[in-house]
């Protein structure tokens, strides 16, 4: 996990060493967030940047990062004077995949889709020229599909899916390095607590006396670690 945390910020860092060699500069470029630019409201857009950096930037059998740790894709937040902040997170997932075996008596389809969104708030707070922090509390709904369709005696077919529906909420927290003043970076972790809904069901066109319906629910607690990096617009 410390490999996690430690490479989350190593460019931040690597950045931040660089333009301390020559702070005149940093006054000169106007990038410090003095009291004029805190007094106003400023909006920042972020994507989720981990899938990117564990590509381009990790070795490939490198673990360093997760993309996965964090299913928000987009991120949008509204800055008020003196640092409460509304955020907004969305992230979605789609494949459509066929599968052509001789097993199956022809093609196999598999579809899966995932919708994620969260509604929260949050607090700023100032840690220096360059750095900053904030805590709030998140609302979450997450929605998705797993189906596949296996072909039997044409044109029946054997068709499982498997639905998920779950919402909840709970307490977030995150830090945040300044590039320049409109471009940062930053990572967060989260503790969301949830109601999970698992709709699985079987369905035979052959023999639809087969057919099964099954639907569990769950409480559950997930821990969103610090692991997705983000790069953040701000205007």
């Amino acid at each position: 996990m410390r490999n996690k945390l430690l490479f989350t910020f190593i460019i931040a860092l690597l950045v931040g060493v660089a333009q301390a060699q020559n702070p005149g500069e940093h006054k000169k470029k106007g990038w410090e967030l003095d009291s004029a630019w805190r007094s106003k409201t400023h909006y920042e857009v972020g994507i989720n940047v981990s899938e990117f950096v564990k590509t381009f930037i990790v070795p490939a059998n490198n673990t360093a990062l997760g993309a996965n740790a964090n299913t928000y894709l987009l991120s949008f937040k509204t800055i008020f004077r003196g640092g409460a902040t509304i955020r907004f997170g969305t992230g979605f997932r789609y494949s459509n995949k066929e599968v052509d075996d001789d097993d199956f008596g022809g093609i196999q389809t598999q579809i899966n889709n995932q919708f994620n969104t969260r509604l929260g708030f949050e607090w700023q707070f100032n840690l220096g020229r360059r750095w900053n922090c904030y805590a709030g509390v998140d609302g979450v709904y997450s929605i998705g599909r797993q189906r596949t369709e296996t072909p039997s005696f044409p044109p029946d077919k054997f068709i499982t899916q498997t639905k998920v529906s779950a919402y909840g909420g709970g307490p977030v927290v995150g830090i945040q390095f300044r590039l320049t003043r409109r471009i940062s970076l930053l990572t967060e972790a989260a503790v969301y607590a949830q109601t999970i809904t698992t709709t699985d069901t079987q369905e035979d066109t052959s023999f639809p006396a087969n057919n099964s319906k099954t639907v569990t629910k769950e409480k559950n607690v997930s821990f969103i670690l610090p692991q997705s990096l983000f790069l953040i617009i701000t205007f």
